[in-house]
């Protein structure tokens, strides 16, 4: 909550209005500052709609392509197989239970 310390009667408000930490550091980080404080405006959470659905198309466009990297180049790209996609996470699996029995 960058550093913000609650009087004991925000505490009281916060808990009757059902707003929980995480709450406040939404309201601060997509709100408009005003002064003492901020506020969530329409505008607001227009803005962040339209961001997180811009997020969600470029996430659905990269939806089962694969990067290979190597000794922390990138090696290559594409698109990844149904196929593919299942044998390397089989593999991942695989790798992750032989690291937990070697421990």
């Amino acid at each position: 909550m960058k550093g913000l310390h609650f009087s004991q009667h925000a505490v009281e408000r916060l808990a009757q209005r059902g707003l929980a930490a995480s709450d406040i550091d939404l309201i601060m980080e997509i709100g408009s500052e005003v002064p003492d404080g901020y506020i969530v405006r329409t505008k607001d959470r227009q803005a962040l709609e339209q961001t997180l659905k811009r997020l969600l198309e470029r996430v659905r466009r990269l939806e089962r392509k694969r990067l290979v990297v190597q000794n922390g180049c990138l090696v290559t790209a594409y698109r990844s197989s149904s196929r593919n996609e299942r044998r390397l996470l089989r593999g991942a699996a695989e790798g992750d239970l032989r690291q937990r029995q070697v421990k």
